[in-house]
């Protein structure tokens, strides 16, 4: 036979417990806005009431008031409020409350004793809840209220009668934020926690300043526009997945509605005199912010969570996805009490990842893509700007040698290769040319005959170029100096060097440094083939081999170094 047993329970501790959950003051101030949202409010009003003036200094916070004007409370709803575990009867569907703790909990973390003061349309009520005063059993306290509190209810309740005053006092001191730093995160979060209400009927106040309604997915600059991975240029939001509806769980009949966005690329619009930073900062592009926004009942329950579906990779910083899930979906993603914590169930999260998989993938190449049509045009240009800067750099050359002999071991072992390497060339541009204008030949294009009559008889296509980019030089070296069939003294420089990435991608805004690294490797490749060149009382086989064994040697151990401080090397990219 089962016998029951009735137990005690040390409220003084239970309520210890409860206000351990993990609230800061901004969220647990949003959990009573949640309340007032729930009882619907139409204006809610938040203060914080200093201890002194100083608005930066921790410990300074005398009082936080919230005040709605929804329907407020009669006796026994005043009551159901203050139980720890409040009766079903107050939520509805649809109701931003979970649990009937959360009005409790948000209090207790950071205050001794909570105030209620509501009124039904007829009378205003006050109880409060001392935890100086709780011990064994769990009690509130019905008072008479104050004038400040008449004088609140006076000025915001409906007709002063209707709505509600929640008062949390005798603030905890162990390191408590600083007004300035709750008011900054409660403007940050409210525009966004509470979007969908804004952008209806309801008004939030902070310290009397109203927040608007802030969309992390910039769906009204996306208009009507779908992204197109292969033509986008980065400037633009554009939508991923217009909103749908997703099947999280078909045995639970358990539904969300899901949007995802692609927000700009911060750095394409450096040629416009925009810097990225002012791009980051209106688009909230930063590392903290990617992934999915999760909404329960059009209330924010989880900020730019990945939900270990989306990698965490700066190719997905423009990610955006908004998730809204209904009051049956608690368990599928398995809501905490605090309602900022979830997980997915794994039916939940195989539903949503291979849902997603195609707009990851779009999401990555689009972003890539664009940064490297970036990176084309400004590398470009200053390729450019490296070659004409070279333009009468004959003051560099050392006066030819009067010995013969040497002159003419030189240009034995030199001839081969000049011949070679400007064949390629001609050959090489030639064929693209002749490609092209295949494709879009028109009457008035030049025929095959007259491109090859061009190439061949000018010099001025190679008159100014003596640095050259290439993909990848053999033995994987950053550059190697070479003499062209004009007997200019060039350089060709690896792109696909780590070093090389490092300038030319990484710091693709930096034109200068693109500019100098390019004059130094042709002034050095000018410098090794002088060397070679005058060196005469030695083995010209062996001057040219450990040069060039120099070169490899350095290449490795800047591609060692590249690798191991990738993380480290400028521009830095803590937030990238």
């Amino acid at each position: 036979m089962a016998i029951i047993k009735e137990r005690k329970m040390n409220a003084a501790r239970v309520c210890f417990g409860i206000s351990r959950i993990g609230y800061t003051p901004a969220s647990a101030i949003c959990d009573i806005i949640d309340n007032a949202v729930s009882a619907n409010a139409k204006n809610i009003h938040v203060f914080i009431k200093k201890k002194n003036k100083s608005e930066k200094r921790k410990n300074n916070v005398e009082e936080y008031i919230i005040v709605d004007d929804g329907n407020g409370m009669d006796e026994r709803a005043l009551e159901n409020a203050l139980d720890l575990g409040s009766s079903d009867y107050l939520y509805s569907d649809g109701t931003l409350s979970k649990f009937g703790l959360g009005l409790k909990s948000a209090s207790f973390a950071q205050g001794q004793r909570l105030d209620v003061i509501s009124g039904d349309g007829t009378t205003i009520r006050k109880e409060y809840v001392d935890l100086d005063e709780i011990k064994d059993d769990y009690f509130s306290v019905e008072v008479e209220p104050d004038e400040t509190d008449l004088n609140l209810s006076k000025t915001y309740f409906v007709n002063g009668k209707r709505g509600t005053i929640i008062r949390i006092s005798k603030i905890h001191k162990n390191n408590h934020p600083s007004v300035k730093s709750t008011v900054e995160e409660l403007k940050e979060k409210i525009g966004v926690i509470y979007y969908y209400f804004l952008t209806k009927e309801l008004h939030i106040y902070v310290d009397n300043e109203e927040i608007d309604a802030f969309d992390p997915l910039f769906t009204e600059e996306a208009g009507d526009k779908k992204l197109d991975e292969n033509v986008w240029d980065g400037k633009s939001v554009q939508w991923l997945c217009c909103p749908t509806k997703l099947m999280l769980d078909a045995d639970a009949g358990v539904n969300c509605q899901l949007e995802i966005t692609m927000l700009p690329h911060p750095k394409v619009f450096k040629q416009e005199g925009i810097s990225d930073a002012d791009i980051r900062k209106k688009y909230h592009i930063f590392a903290q912010n990617y992934g999915f926004y999760v909404y329960r009942n059009n209330r924010l329950i989880n900020w730019a969570n990945r939900l270990d579906i989306i990698p965490q990779d700066q190719d997905y910083y423009a990610f955006r996805g908004r998730i809204n899930l209904m009051s049956d979906a608690d368990d599928a993603f398995n809501i905490d009490v605090s309602k900022s914590h979830i997980v997915l169930s794994e039916d939940a999260r195989d539903a949503l990842d291979d849902f997603i998989s195609d707009y990851k993938r779009k999401c990555k190449n689009a972003w890539i893509n664009a940064y490297s049509k970036f990176k084309a045009s400004t590398a470009e240009s200053s390729n450019d700007i490296s070659n004409e800067l070279t333009i009468g750099d004959d003051y560099l050359d050392t006066p030819d040698d009067d010995d013969d002999d040497f002159e003419k071991e030189y240009q034995r072992r030199e001839s081969e290769i000049k011949r070679q390497n400007r064949e390629k060339e001609i050959d090489e541009t030639i064929s693209r040319i002749k490609d092209e204008a295949d494709e879009n030949k028109t009457e008035t294009d030049l025929t095959a005959e007259d491109i090859d009559k061009t190439m061949k008889g000018s010099t001025k296509i190679s008159e100014l170029h003596k640095i050259f980019k290439v993909p990848y030089i053999e033995d994987g070296v950053l550059w190697e100096p070479y003499v062209d069939a004009e007997e200019k003294e060039c350089v060709r420089i690896s792109t696909g060097h780590r070093f090389s990435k490092v300038i030319f991608e990484d710091n693709s805004n930096d034109k200068g440094l693109q500019i100098l690294f390019q004059i130094l490797l042709y002034i050095g490749a000018k410098s090794e083939l002088s060397v070679e060149k005058n060196l005469q009382d030695m083995d010209m086989d062996k001057v040219a081999k450990v040069l060039s064994e120099f070169r490899t040697d350095l290449s490795e151990k800047l591609a060692k170094f590249c690798r191991k401080n990738e993380d480290k090397l400028p521009p830095h990219s803590g937030d990238d």
